[in-house]
């Protein structure tokens, strides 16, 4: 029977993630993580760069789930670098997937290209980890008030395909957080990003189709100068032999 990807819509607290019964599902708030703990290999994995491990470090912050997020600092890896990362133990390959995050860009960023900082939800990620290659969808909340969903493909020495299929305007305010949520669902994919402690809009900001990249994992992205917070964060994929899934409403 098929059935929608689906988490709880509260606006301040995730108790559980409901998916299929075949789902292979990952979620965090961080907590479980020592202060400054930096990502490696084994647990986690990018492409499209020799793998920024360093650059992923846990905080304690107060006001977030439990006290914790996971802090990307662009001023380590200049503005040109671009970080998929994803779980490898939520590694296998799906056509339908959803994410879901809290996101924010600190009131104290720094770095001189930091107003063009992205951050956000990457979904059908494929390429080998630690490569320079790789493809991959990305929604983001950009520092420059705008959110779009891009299309990239990199063949380890040029990039294939590196194209915005939707951006529109979205402003926010730097130290603020907020929710973003994101589906690939057949060649559909759907975003939409609102104010933590807002309701969540029914209506998708963005919503596109594209056929290149059918398959993938699902993760998270950042980019570019300055630094970008995650609170939160649930994977869900629907297995590769239960591809009829509603799609969400």
């Amino acid at each position: 029977a098929s059935a929608v990807l689906r988490f709880p819509s509260g606006p301040e607290v995730w108790t559980e993630v409901f998916v299929f019964t075949t789902a292979i599902q990952w979620y965090s708030t961080f907590g479980e993580y020592e202060e400054g703990y930096r990502f490696e290999a084994g647990d986690w994995d990018e492409v499209l760069v020799a793998p920024h491990y360093s650059t992923w470090v846990v905080r304690r912050v107060e006001g977030a789930s439990d006290n914790s997020v996971l802090e990307r600092n662009g001023v380590v890896t200049g503005p040109g670098a671009r970080d998929p990362l994803f779980r490898t133990d939520v590694s296998q390959f799906a056509r339908d997937q959803e994410v879901r995050t809290a996101i924010r860009y600190p009131a104290t960023n720094r770095g001189s290209d930091r107003d063009a900082s992205i951050g956000g939800i990457a979904l059908r990620i494929q390429g080998t980890p630690g490569s320079a290659g790789g493809m991959l969808y990305y929604c983001t909340l950009r520092a420059g008030g705008m959110v779009g969903i891009r299309a990239v493909s990199h063949d380890g020495t040029n990039y294939v395909f590196d194209e915005d299929l939707a951006v529109v305007p979205f402003a926010h305010q730097p130290g603020v957080w907020y929710e973003m949520r994101a589906v690939a669902h057949g060649t559909t994919l759907r975003c939409k990003v609102w104010p933590r402690g807002e309701a969540e809009p029914e209506e998708w900001l963005i919503e596109v189709t594209d056929a290149r990249i059918l398959r993938g994992v699902p993760g998270i992205f950042a980019a570019g100068e300055g630094i970008v917070e995650f609170d939160r964060l649930a994977l869900a994929i629907e297995g590769e032999d239960s591809a009829d899934i509603a799609p969400p409403a």
